[in-house]
């Protein structure tokens, strides 16, 4: 487990979030992530870092891991001009980890808020989500609403409901 994936568990324990933790091989893929999913019965969403034309906007996009995402839909609904995948640095500068371990638990590492947090509106009715702790060799459960009611507020990232799939 990586510094990165201690800070997050740290701050879980600090805000009496009950979580569980597993440790695995290394996963990259969605494909792969079913497998975590199976053995911990619950969702790991997608998780995509994502930024306007000239980067000077961010989003951290959280969505089912079974839907795609359609950049018109999402942009339109977020009320973004068009969003585009960030690049390998800024997933690095503005969540301290690497891609294929980018999850909401980054956004403790953005001090100035520059990433908007945007959260598949399907999602919401997930009692539990998994996501890996800023390492792909862990993955953490936890329930929905102490994600968004006490972690995300508690490092100043309030999710934004979206729908993905279709416009509003």
């Amino acid at each position: 487990m990586n510094q990165g994936a201690r800070k997050v568990l740290d701050l879980l324990d600090q805000l009496s979030i009950r979580y569980e933790l597993a440790q695995h091989e290394k996963v990259s893929s969605i494909e792969e992530c079913a497998l975590v999913e199976q053995m911990m019965n619950a969702r790991m969403p997608k998780n995509l870092l994502l930024t306007t034309t000239g980067s000077t906007r961010y989003a951290l996009l959280v969505m089912d891991g079974r839907k795609q995402f359609i950049t018109s839909i999402v942009s339109k609904n977020a009320g973004y001009s068009r969003l585009s995948f960030a690049d390998d640095s800024a997933v690095e500068r503005l969540l301290s980890t690497y891609p294929g371990a980018i999850s909401p638990f980054g956004l403790m590492f953005d001090a100035d808020c520059k990433v908007e947090c945007l959260f598949d509106r399907e999602l919401l009715k997930e009692e539990q989500l998994l996501f890996h702790p800023l390492d792909n060799t862990c993955s953490v459960k936890l329930s929905t609403a102490d994600l968004l009611d006490r972690f995300l507020p508690s490092v100043n990232h309030p999710a934004r409901p979206v729908n993905t799939q279709t416009r509003e």
